[in-house]
C-alpha cells in the first residue's frame, strides 16, 4: 500500500477545506491591506510565497481602493498563467467591500457586478473562491445563495464561501447553498489568541457542517506583533507571557499565534497580510510547528482564556481580516 507524502518541512502543507475537494495551503496571504506597492514588489511577493508553497491568496480590497488593488493583483498573478492551476485566488463581496456605503449588498444585483468588476479589473477569468461578506438583512438569504449558486455554475468562482456569519446563518446559508448545488465550501471567521469566541459555536458548527474555517486575523491586527499598535498594560503583560511561551518553543510570539491557530484541526488556513518576503519566510514556519504539550496549551489558556460556555454573543466585525 502506498503510503503518503509528506511535504518537505520547508513547505507550508495543504489542508483539506470542509468535505469539497478543495486543498489549501495552511497559510493564505491577503493582498488587500497595508501601504500601496509597486507591481515589482507584489510580483516578487508572490514569487517569494509561491516558493514556500503558500499558493492561497485573498484580493479583498480595502473599499476605498478596490479598483486599483485588483489591477496590480492581476498583474502580479499574470507571470503565473500557465500555471493558474496552483494558485487558490479568494475575495470577499459584501458590507464594507465597495466605495461607499451600499443598501443591498447581498442582492444578486451586487454581488454578480462586484465579482465582474474585479475580474474585469485584474484580467482574471475566475476566482477559486468567492465569500459573501456578512447577510444583507434587506435581502432574501435565497436571494443571496442563488446568486452565489450562479456564478459557481458560469464558472466565475469554482467555489462558494461565507463570512462573518453567525452559527444560525451558516447552517441555514449551507442548507439553501446545498440545494442550490453550490455547498460552502469555506467560512471565514476571526480567531487569535485575543479572538478566541470562535471556540464557543463556530469551529463546531463549521465541522458538523463539514465546512472549511479560514482564521482571520490571527495576529489579532498586529496586537500580537512586538511591533503592533496598542500599549496598555494589559497587552504588554500578555506579550510578556506568551514570549515566555514562544522562547520555550523556539518561535517569535507572530510564530506562536499561528502554530496555536492551526494545531485546531477544524482551520484549514489562515489569513495574514505583509509586504515583506522575510516577514512572510518567518511566518510560515509555524505551519509546520503545529503540535503542542498540555503544558503549553495550559500556559497559553491561563494568559488567554477560552470562552465561557454561556458568553454573551460576540458582536460580528466588519471585516473579519
Amino acid at each position: 500500500m502506498q503510503q503518503a507524502q509528506t511535504p518537505p518541512l520547508d513547505r507550508v502543507p495543504p489542508r483539506r477545506s470542509g468535505r469539497s475537494g478543495l486543498h489549501v495551503p495552511a497559510l493564505t496571504l491577503g493582498l488587500g491591506r497595508g501601504p500601496h506597492r509597486p507591481v515589482r514588489d507584489l510580483r516578487t511577493l508572490v514569487r517569494a510565497a509561491m516558493d514556500l508553497g503558500v499558493s492561497s491568496f485573498d484580493v479583498t480590497s480595502p473599499s476605498h481602493d478596490r479598483d486599483s488593488l485588483f489591477e496590480e493583483a492581476g498583474q502580479a498573478f499574470q507571470p503565473w498563467g500557465r500555471r493558474r492551476a496552483e494558485l487558490v485566488l479568494s475575495a470577499r463581496i459584501g458590507q464594507g467591500t465597495y466605495p461607499r456605503a451600499l443598501r443591498g449588498y447581498g442582492s444578486r444585483q451586487q454581488i454578480m457586478s462586484g465579482l465582474d468588476t474585479l475580474l474585469q479589473r485584474s484580467s482574471l477569468t475566475y476566482l477559486d473562491v468567492l465569500y459573501v461578506h456578512r447577510n444583507d438583512p434587506g435581502t432574501p438569504l435565497e436571494e443571496t445563495v442563488s446568486a452565489l449558486a450562479d456564478v459557481v455554475r458560469q464558472g466565475k468562482a469554482l467555489y462558494a464561501g461565507l463570512s462573518a456569519v453567525s452559527p444560525a446563518l451558516l447552517v441555514q446559508a449551507h442548507t439553501l447553498m446545498t440545494e442550490y448545488d453550490a455547498p460552502a465550501a469555506s467560512c471565514q471567521v476571526s480567531y487569535s489568541l485575543m479572538d478566541r469566541w470562535a471556540e464557543r459555536t463556530v469551529l463546531s458548527t463549521c465541522r458538523e457542517q463539514q465546512v472549511g474555517v479560514v482564521a482571520c486575523a490571527p495576529l489579532a491586527h498586529g496586537a500580537l506583533s512586538p511591533t503592533g499598535q496598542g500599549s496598555s498594560p494589559r497587552r504588554h503583560a500578555l506579550l510578556r507571557a506568551l514570549t515566555y511561551i514562544a522562547a520555550s518553543r523556539g518561535q517569535s510570539v507572530e510564530q506562536l499565534a499561528l502554530s496555536w491557530a492551526l494545531h485546531d484541526s477544524r482551520v484549514t488556513s489562515a489569513l495574514v497580510s505583509t509586504s515583506d518576503p522575510g516577514h512572510l519566510g518567518e511566518l510560515h514556519k509555524a505551519t509546520c510547528r503545529t503540535a503542542f504539550t498540555p503544558t503549553e496549551l495550559a500556559a497559553i489558556d491561563a494568559c488567554c482564556p477560552p470562552p465561557a460556555p454561556h458568553s454573551a454573543t460576540h458582536p460580528l466585525r466588519e471585516e473579519p481580516q
